[in-house]
């Protein structure tokens, strides 16, 4: 199994920052959150899971290449 990457610019940051949502608790989302729902429509890709503090988090991302 491949390893997923994940890539964050400012943006990024902002984005998360705009929701109210540490980065820290996406990137535990992404990573190690369960139970989660996960999604993958084409270059899309939604995740949603408990963070840590117990909030629900959903992240979405879009893939750059097959598994980033």
């Amino acid at each position: 199994m491949v390893e997923e990457q994940f890539r964050w610019d400012e943006e990024s940051y902002r984005a998360i920052a705009a929701n109210d949502v540490a980065w820290q608790d996406a990137s535990y989302v992404l990573r190690h959150g369960r139970p989660r729902v996960r999604r993958h429509i084409g270059a899309l890709l939604h995740i949603a899971a408990h963070a840590p503090n117990g909030s629900i988090v959903g992240v979405n991302l879009i893939e750059e290449s097959d598994d980033q």
